[in-house]
């Protein structure tokens, strides 16, 4: 009956909530495993387990070595699963209600200064036709800070040209509307107009979608991804770059500029201010680093037993 209640879950994120296959892909390995732990532990029903028994699961992650992230998601997943048994009458109480989250440090978003840009653009060779499509990909993800699932599901018809707009459909099917500025407009009408149609040439149906592989069909996020590992190392940066650094340089670029946080968060499509709060202290960095740098008091040494005045 465990396992039944695992299949009635999955269903209903389906059907009713209208979860992303990916999403319940994740949700189900998650209590796939939970699920194995329950029955290695000799438990015949959920409203066994208490309290105790989810802190013993939580070692047995750490013993596991998942990283304190991945542990989070876990109980994120755990708890809504059995918040669903609570409804139902499973349970008579969620024991992962009254579980704390593990504590993660934030690490530092990558990302690239302008000049990095430029020199990541100005190495694509235009000569050929993915070369063009590459620099399409790399010039919208920057100009608007698409997550690269995002990009990839832009369509044609998403595109507002007269008004520099892009509808984007993002997390939970939430729809937002990201501008573009002049210079990827003139890039992607080009695109639209030319290299795509080329790039669709041998291929016998058409698609909606804006951004296409080598024989004419809708690019994958491996796709993008590998496309970028291939021109950042044949860059003169020497390093790989990956679509969510190209979303971190938007953002921060930004706010360097003086864009004000609330605007940036909307565009970024982050449900949480927090999420967006930590460019700005990528941007507070650059701001010291620069302070200490170009201030003519910046590297002297303070003043020992004498007047400060």
């Amino acid at each position: 009956m465990m396992k039944e209640w695992i299949d009635h879950y999955l269903n209903y994120l389906t059907n009713l909530k209208q979860y992303s296959k990916l999403t319940i892909k994740t949700y189900s390995n998650d209590i796939e495993q939970f699920y194995l732990y329950c029955k290695k532990e000799a438990f015949d029903s959920y409203d066994q387990i208490t309290y105790p028994h989810v802190r013993g699961y939580i070692v047995f992650l750490h013993d596991h070595d998942l990283s304190n992230l991945s542990i989070r998601h876990h109980i994120s997943v755990l708890r809504c699963f059995f918040a669903y048994l609570l409804e139902n009458d499973v349970i008579k109480a969620n024991p992962f209600a009254l579980v704390s989250q593990p504590k993660i440090t934030k690490k530092m978003p990558e990302f690239l200064y302008y000049d990095e840009f430029e020199a990541l653009i100005d190495s694509i060779d235009l000569s050929k036709p993915l070369g063009k499509r590459n620099r399409m990909i790399i010039e919208l993800m920057y100009a608007t800070g698409l997550r690269v699932s995002e990009a990839i599901n832009v369509k044609l018809a998403d595109i507002d040209f007269a008004q520099g707009l892009i509808v984007v459909k993002g997390k939970g099917g939430k729809t937002r509307y990201v501008p573009f500025n002049p210079i990827c407009q003139q890039y992607m009408e080009e695109y639209i107009e030319d290299t795509r149609k080329e790039l669709m040439e041998n291929r016998n149906e058409a698609h909606p979608y804006l951004f296409v592989n080598q024989y004419g069909g809708k690019i994958t996020e491996r796709g993008v991804y590998d496309m970028l590992k291939k021109v950042s190392l044949n860059s003169p940066l020497k390093k790989k770059v990956h679509p969510h650094m190209l979303r971190h340089t938007f953002a921060t670029h930004l706010l360097d500029q003086g864009a004000d946080i609330r605007i940036v968060q909307e565009m970024m499509g982050h449900a949480d201010l927090s999420s967006t709060q930590i460019y700005t202290h990528v941007t507070m960095d650059k701001l010291k680093k620069t302070y200490m740098s170009a201030h003519p008091l910046a590297n002297k040494s303070p003043l020992k037993g004498k007047d400060k005045d």
